[in-house]
């Protein structure tokens, strides 16, 4: 997939007051930063014209609770501009769902996603690429 002129919007899952799963004192807003700064600069490299991430730092959206929280974070999501691509990244350590959700029917985002798992595999042992129908879309 050529990334010339293509602009992507990644989401590390979770962070702030809502840090999701732990397993053995790594938190998961913590790795899916990790891994979403590494994707950002890979994407980059690999000439992509602008790559944004919904959080740079360990922030939540100020919701209440998860779920208003996670209707905060789609309503910014919704009203970022001109994205080609958005790319959720979580791990899910207790269903082994690892590595990149893209929504329903997002074609660009599949491909990409997909791209990006056989080529970048070797980095994270059983990651995946998965469609979901989640809050973000």
């Amino acid at each position: 997939m050529d990334l010339t002129g293509k602009r992507f919007l990644i989401d590390p899952g979770h962070g702030g007051d809502f840090p999701e799963k732990t397993y053995k004192n790594r938190m998961e807003k913590e790795i899916t930063l990790k891994l979403s700064k590494i994707l950002r600069d890979m994407l980059k490299d690999e000439g992509a014209a602008r790559v944004f991430l919904t959080r740079s730092h360990d922030k939540d959206f100020d919701g209440k609770d998860a779920d208003d929280d996670i209707n905060k974070r789609v309503d910014y999501i919704n009203k970022f501009p001109g994205v080609d691509v958005l790319l959720s990244i979580h791990v899910n350590t207790e269903t082994g769902r690892a590595g990149m959700f893209y929504p329903v029917n997002g074609k660009a985002s599949k491909t990409l996603a997909r791209s990006l798992q056989r080529k970048y595999a070797t980095y994270i042992a059983h990651a995946g690429v998965w469609e979901g129908d989640f809050a973000i879309n």
